[in-house]
């Protein structure tokens, strides 16, 4: 059995009683706290017995078993919510950013898709903005024949034909889209 020592002192104003302990709740936040409660006598508080103390006492810690039993999951309910209302921002942000970062990445790989069916000749692809995007996602093999002036003949299979780099760069795009889990 735990045992705790209270305080009661009569209050400077004649009003009752002012209760100090080290057992209240909220441990040293409540050290030296005064919780005031009312001993029905005007006048002259030097009148009550230590029963009737001890009586009002007992109320006041029931009271203060029910105020805790409704004021701890309240406090700890405006904390998570205070938490949660700092976090979930920053994550929404997070999820955001990697949505339009994917979205983007979709574009892109899109717009070399099409750029790409229309054929362009190696010259002209090279000469492009996507192909400057695209350039460090290819492989060194693609990149050195894009950019060579040479004319490679391919007899057969696929990409068969003079200075057909289409397939190597569609081959590369669809490892880049491995690469960034668009598939």
């Amino acid at each position: 059995m735990n045992s705790h020592l209270y305080e009661v002192r009569p209050r400077k104003d004649h009003r009752g009683v002012d209760l100090i302990s080290d057992a209240l709740p909220f441990g040293r936040l409540w050290y030296g706290a005064r919780i005031v409660f009312d001993c029905r006598v005007m006048e002259d508080p030097t009148i009550i017995s230590s029963g009737e103390i001890l009586h009002t006492f007992a109320q006041l810690l029931g009271h203060m078993e029910e105020f805790l039993k409704i004021a701890v999951p309240a406090f700890v309910g405006l904390i998570s919510g205070a938490v949660g209302s700092l976090i979930a921002p920053w994550v929404n942000w997070g999820i955001e950013k990697q949505r339009s970062k994917a979205e983007a990445r979709r574009r892109f790989i899109a717009d070399a898709r099409a750029e790409l069916q229309h054929n362009p000749d190696k010259e002209k692809f090279r000469e492009r903005v996507l192909y400057s995007r695209l350039r460090p996602h290819l492989s060194e093999r693609t990149s050195k024949e894009i950019e060579s002036d040479t004319v490679t003949v391919q007899v057969s299979g696929r990409g068969a034909g003079a200075d057909n780099y289409i397939p190597r760069v569609l081959d590369d795009i669809l490892k880049l889209e491995t690469k960034w889990d668009l598939l």
